[in-house]
């Protein structure tokens, strides 16, 4: 807040009262210095002169008149000290030797610069004459404290005297003290004039009394000069002065002393100081009070009209543009630069006004506009002004105070406009809003009913929504209560009593929100009331604001949604397929996934929150390594259209599992691309035929092995009959010939030739089954240690043999002929050693029971490390004339035509690089012994 115009006055008359002081004082420190240039030119050791700049004597005493009488002497002290006033520093030192009377003296001379606004003023030279010093040390000193004593009763100042001597503690003893002295620092003559020359610090404030000591003892010991102010608080009487002490120190012919004298200053400080505060006060008003504030001398107005500005605020130039230099204080004025301020609109009646109140005719106080003559801004002043009138009641100054009110026009210029709106948006709005008063004290349970804050203002809506009118809410706040259904009355009630008393105890935080039903004229409707506390700059609550909202309709629609919702996700749930939802960017290969059912984590055992996060990166970790390039490729192109369809295999729960994923719509916004579909386990449906289609092509198989075998079975019987004839025929040509006869060669190879027809047909009638069988129990593991010789022999050198074979005594017997199964032995370790090739390896043999198709059976299974085979070689292994490099391509069919005719079965299982394992499956009897295979028991079955 500006000071007012008595504050100001009273400050300014405080400023004179002190101006008066010091002036006192000055008159005062003049008769101090009068004492000491008295004593300067009665100290008969002391050589004194003042020079100016061009080193004119302006005043000396006796000593230097005598000293430097000749003109040789002068002339060279005068160069010297030329030559020290041009050095930077405010003191010298200067020695000068010289004879005066044939004697010769030694003068130590201290020069002091004493400037005036910065330049130099005058020099003042003061010296000791060490030879005047000698002569006068010899005396009694008595004669100079004797006077002293004389100083002392005639002067008014406070001064000391001290003797420097190495003898002394601290090297300096206070020889003598003034009566001032002793009234300053309240300490006896005696004390301070002890060997420490020290006790006077005494009184001195702390925090002055370490760099006061230093000073003087530096200056003892003549290390600096000694010129201080400091503070220091009387031990007897508490009284706090200021006072300032300088000193001279005098040496001659080894005998030193020092000289000072101490000031109270406290008036002059204290005046400072105050000084100092009332012009930063001014300097305050001036530089950053925001208001424009001038102070004018107008006693010549009436006969010049011409005022004299004495203090002007910076805010003048800062709304009106104006510079400062064109307002100068102190200087007639004519008032042209403040005509340029006013609003043209209002600038001669405003003049007119300010002129009649500067020739005291009336007063001044008005609202009008300034304009910044640089910027054109407008600025809104409210302006009052004052006289200041002489014991005659004639003017004789002016203060006016002009206050910038635009921030409050602008304010008032939006509040009415905000309260337009204001009422606009209540006629408009169907919502009820309101503003309440808090209440001043805290609500007991038992007063919850009565106590309801009353409204300041609710807006017209309340009719529609309540049936009562605003006006009516405004008297009796407890109407709109009297709406709610009673069920829901007493909470409600109770909700707004603990947020009136939250709002009491912290009301930045208080705040409810609550649905209720209310009954208006038979019809019920759900509303939403919410209320919260606005706080003024202390924090207290200061109105409440809220409001009542139609919700029935809203309510009515979530209940819509949550059945809804509900039954999308029972549907949802409960589906054994995927649906889905996910998101991506025009030409993206990922995706997020914004929604999938739980059927998810069912389908793939993982959890749908990792779907959210992760997405496409999810998925694909799903897909099956072979069909991942393949999926992503597809995904590409059904992001440009839907419908799509794509089946493809995933990985889980450690199993591979075929789906079909369906795209069925698209949404595109922008670059954003929605997707949503479906995803369908198929693999049941993919196994199933795959069973299907198997049984077909083992059907087909059969029905083409069938008619192979009956074709085989005709042709062996056939081929058999002729080669029987052939064979018979030679043979008996070969009896009668003999066997000398040039062509019995030629018979035995026909009959040879018809031997190995004959092993041919054979085998085409094994694989047809339609070969002689001699049926006996067979023993798997005694027929096969039978021949373990015969396959020891004919395995090569790098084929080992592993025989993991079932004891005799606990594997159940087989029916069959042992030679057919024999020859089945034979033909699979052959194809084993076969796929081994010229490399290392090894064969397994081994025996054992088993189950097959829920009947008991025996096996013999022959496993090799050879090359192995793919499923293209395995589907075609066992058909007739299928062979490799070497043989006719019917062993593998030939054994398999007779485990079939032994009803069993011949199975393979391998992979390239893997060896294959053969393994053959027969029916097995009862009996577990072995029988004999050599005796020829059993029948023989064509």
């Amino acid at each position: 807040m500006p000071p007012s115009r008595s504050d100001i006055i009273a400050e300014l008359e405080d400023t004179e009262r002190e101006i008066r002081k010091l002036e006192g004082q000055l008159r005062h420190t003049t008769k101090d210095l009068d004492l000491l240039h008295s004593t300067l030119h009665q100290t008969p050791q002391l050589v004194y002169c003042e020079l100016t700049p061009s080193l004119a004597i302006l005043d000396s005493n006796e000593a230097f008149d005598h000293d430097y009488s000749s003109p040789r002497h002068l002339t060279s002290l005068l160069d010297n000290a030329w030559t020290s006033l041009d050095s930077e520093g405010e003191t010298g030192t200067l020695e000068d030797e010289l004879d005066v009377d044939g004697e010769p003296h030694s003068i130590e001379w201290t020069i002091t610069r004493v400037l005036e606004s910065g330049r130099l003023s005058r020099a003042i030279l003061t010296g000791v004459d060490a030879m005047r010093t000698t002569t006068m040390a010899a005396a009694d000193c008595l004669n100079d404290i004797q006077l002293f004593k004389m100083l002392d009763t005639f002067s008014a100042g406070a001064f000391w005297c001290a003797e420097i001597d190495g003898r002394f503690p601290n090297g300096a003893r206070v020889v003598y003290c003034s009566k001032r002295i002793e009234d300053f620092y309240e300490i006896p003559a005696e004390r301070i004039c002890d060997d420490t020359a020290a006790t006077w610090l005494e009184p001195v404030v702390p925090e002055h009394k370490e760099p006061t000591r230093r000073a003087f003892f530096d200056f003892i010991s003549g290390h600096g000069e000694y010129d201080v102010t400091y503070r220091m608080k009387g031990p007897r009487s508490g009284t706090v002065r200021w006072v300032h002490a300088v000193g001279v120190r005098l040496d001659a012919d080894g005998h030193r002393a020092a000289f000072g004298t101490v000031e109270d200053v406290t008036a002059r400080v204290k005046a400072s100081q105050l000084n100092a505060h009332l012009q930063f006060i001014l300097d305050t008003i001036r530089d950053s009070l925001p208001d424009i504030i001038i102070m004018s001398d107008v006693r010549g107005f009436d006969s010049t009209g011409l005022t004299r500005p004495i203090f002007v605020t910076k805010s003048f130039e800062t709304i009106t543009g104006v510079p400062m230099n064109r307002v100068e204080l102190n200087k007639d004025d004519d008032l042209n630069h403040v005509v340029d301020c006013f609003h043209p609109d209002e600038a001669a009646w405003a003049l007119r006004r300010l002129k009649a109140f500067l020739a005291g005719k009336g007063p001044f106080c008005l609202q009008h506009r300034f304009v910044n003559i640089r910027t054109g801004e407008v600025s809104h002043m409210l302006t009052r002004a004052s006289v200041v009138r002489d014991d005659a009641g004639r003017p004789v100054s002016t203060v006016i105070v002009s206050f910038n009110r635009t921030t409050e026009v602008q304010v008032q210029e939006v509040m009415r406009r905000t309260k337009f709106l204001f009422e606009r948006m209540s006629d408009t709005i169907d919502d009820v809003f309101f503003i309440a008063d808090p209440p001043n004290r805290v609500i007991q349970s038992h007063e919850c009913a009565a106590e309801t804050p009353s409204f300041e203002f609710v807006s017209t809506a309340a009719l529609t929504l309540f049936g009562i009118a605003a006006e009516e809410l405004c008297y009796d706040p407890r109407l709109w209560l009297a709406a709610v259904v009673r069920e829901d009355r007493a909470r409600v009630i109770e909700a707004i009593t603990s947020f009136c008393n939250d709002a009491l105890l912290d009301p930045t935080r208080a705040k409810a929100e609550l649905t209720c039903f209310i009954e208006v004229d038979g019809v019920e409707k759900c509303i939403l009331h919410k209320v919260r506390a606005t706080v003024n700059r202390r924090g207290q609550p200061l109105k409440f604001i809220g409001s009542w909202t139609d919700i029935s309709q809203l309510t009515r629609n979530e209940a819509t949604l949550s059945l809804m919702k509900r039954q999308f996700d029972m549907i949802s749930d409960n589906i054994e397929t995927v649906y889905y939802m996910i998101s991506t960017q025009v030409g993206c290969t990922t995706f997020k996934v914004l929604y999938a059912n739980k059927f998810y984590e069912t389908l793939t055992g993982r959890s749908r929150e990792a779907l959210y996060q992760r997405g496409s990166e999810e998925w694909d970790e799903l897909v099956h390594p072979d069909d991942l390039v393949g999926v992503q490729e597809s995904f590409y192109r059904a992001m440009q259209s839907a419908p799509w369809s794509f089946t493809y295999r995933i990985v889980a729960y450690g199993k591979v599992r075929h789906i079909i994923n369906r795209r069925m719509s698209l949404t595109r916004s922008g670059n954003e691309v929605k997707a949503v579909g479906f995803i369908v386990d198929i693999t049941d449906l993919v196994e199933s035929q795959q069973r299907k289609n198997e049984a077909q092509a083992q059907m087909n198989r059969a029905q083409r092995l069938e008619s192979l075998g009956v074709l085989a079975g005709g042709v062996a019987h056939e081929f058999g009959n002729m080669t029987a004839v052939v064979m018979g025929n030679a043979d008996m040509a070969l009896d009668l010939i003999g066997p000398d006869d040039v062509t019995a060669p030629l018979f035995q190879s026909i009959i040879d030739t018809c031997l190995k027809s004959s092993a041919f047909t054979s085998k085409l009638l094994a694989y047809s089954g339609k070969g002689l069988l001699q049926v006996v129990d067979i023993n798997l593991t005694t027929l096969v240690l039978g021949m373990m010789d015969f396959i020891q022999a004919s395995l090569p050198a790098g084929v080992k043999v592993n025989w993991k074979l079932s004891r005799e005594r606990t594997l159940p017997c087989v029916k069959g002929d042992p030679s057919q199964l024999r020859q089945v032995v034979s033909i699979i370790v052959a194809n084993g050693v076969e796929a081994i090739g010229t490399k290392p390896g090894h064969l397994t043999i081994s025996t054992g029971h088993c189950q097959c198709k829920g009947r008991p059976c025996v096996y013999l299974s022959v496993a090799d490390t050879g090359v192995g085979m793919d499923e293209g070689v395995r589907s075609h292994l066992f058909d007739p004339f299928v062979r490799k490099e070497g043989g006719k391509g019917l062993s593998l069919a030939a054994a398999h035509g007779i485990v079939s005719s032994h009803g069993g079965t011949v199975s393979v299982r391998s992979s390239l690089g893997e060896g294959a394992v053969f393994t053959v499956r027969l029916p097995c009897t009862s009996e577990t012994h072995t029988t004999d295979l050599e005796n020829g028991a059993g029948m023989m079955v064509a």
